[in-house]
């Protein structure tokens, strides 16, 4: 029996926003620049918020050859930490956080994962899901955010257009950002596929999802269909037992600065086999010196010219936090530095890296 079959034979039982409990959960590794921004635009709709910290990316990898040269990662990549427990202080009752040795007695083993060290995407959301239940009481929506990703003020609405639909799990529309919070970019095509169903994939890669959990009350987690469900969820799958929901969320993953970005990109270089290989010119040659007029953006290798442009947008359409961010200029370096300034500031701090 496929999981959507043992799933609609059990309908949520929520009936009243107030009662609900509803949880978030952050896989953090690095990505500092958002990571307040994304928290807090979901801190006054969620009764807790996990934030799960990983001490190393999931793969069992511990450096990445680049141009002959091996780079071996940090103990920290970014100051996510730090960022973590400044927001445990402001918000105590609301934000939990777990440490991958805190996490180990909980792994669900699947698809060849077996501990923390090498554990896949699908199954860690799994992993999460199992220490919650375990350990406190039962939400009735889950939603699981990237650091990236923040919110306006629609959680409330989102919530409920996702519970009027009766769906396992549904995803707002994405917008995505590129180099700064007021550039967003346009997809040509995305891996393929006529754009003329752009919207609906971008709502299903790396923006916000929302899980009926009293939908998968009755599934044991260590059930090939869980595992299979929760491997989708990790995935943003468009499947039938989801919907896609008529609000956005707002993606700033290109706006990182720069040594995060090259983190993210050395990570996704050392796991190509798992994820689509990212090409580590594009970083040269788009990111550290991209202006509003760079084309072909795209980071994924083969893929370039699925963002051939970005756009100037209106700053009043973004989440009030990140207004106030271009107010108080957080983002003019981008600008006001020179191609060069950029490329040497760059490769100063790389060549600290050996």
């Amino acid at each position: 029996m496929d999981i959507e079959n043992i799933i609609f034979s059990k309908k949520s039982n929520i009936s009243n926003l107030k009662n609900m409990k509803i949880y978030a959960i952050y896989r953090v590794l690095y990505g500092e620049d958002f990571f307040k921004d994304s928290v807090e635009s979901l801190i006054k709709y969620c009764d807790r918020i996990f934030l799960f910290i990983h001490d190393r990316p999931w793969g069992n990898k511990f450096d990445v050859n680049i141009y002959g040269k091996n780079i071996k990662y940090p103990k920290y990549f970014d100051n996510c930490r730090k960022i973590a427990q400044e927001l445990k202080d402001m918000y105590s009752n609301k934000i939990i956080i777990i440490n991958d040795d805190e996490l180990k007695d909980y792994i669900i083993p699947g698809y060849g994962v077996s501990n923390i060290s090498t554990i896949a995407c699908g199954n860690s959301y799994l992993s999460f899901y199992n220490y919650i239940q375990k350990n406190y009481e039962q939400p009735n929506i889950l939603l699981t955010p990237e650091l990236d990703v923040v919110m306006d003020n629609n959680v409330n609405d989102i919530i409920k257009e996702f519970l009027k639909t009766n769906k396992l799990y549904g995803y707002p529309k994405c917008k995505f950002f590129y180099g700064h919070p007021q550039y967003q970019f346009k997809y040509k095509k995305i891996y393929g596929v006529d754009n003329k169903i752009e919207q609906e994939l971008e709502g299903g890669r790396l923006g916000l999802q929302l899980v009926n959990c009293d939908l998968l009350d009755k599934i044991k987690l260590d059930s090939p269909h869980i595992k299979k469900f929760f491997f989708r969820v990790a995935y943003k799958m468009p499947l039938k037992e989801g919907v896609f929901l008529n609000y956005y969320c707002f993606n700033f993953g290109y706006c990182w600065n720069y040594k995060t970005m090259f983190w993210k990109l050395l990570v996704n270089l050392s796991q190509s086999n798992f994820d689509s290989p990212s090409d580590f010119q594009w970083y040269k040659e788009k990111y550290l010196t991209w202006t509003e007029n760079t084309t072909n953006l795209e980071i994924a290798k083969g893929y370039f010219d699925n963002i051939p442009n970005t756009f100037k947008i209106d700053k009043n359409i973004l989440p009030l936090s990140i207004q106030k961010r271009i107010d108080n200029n957080e983002f003019e370096y981008i600008f006001t530095k020179t191609t060069d300034d950029k490329k040497l500031e760059f490769e100063k701090w790389f060549n600290t890296l050996f």
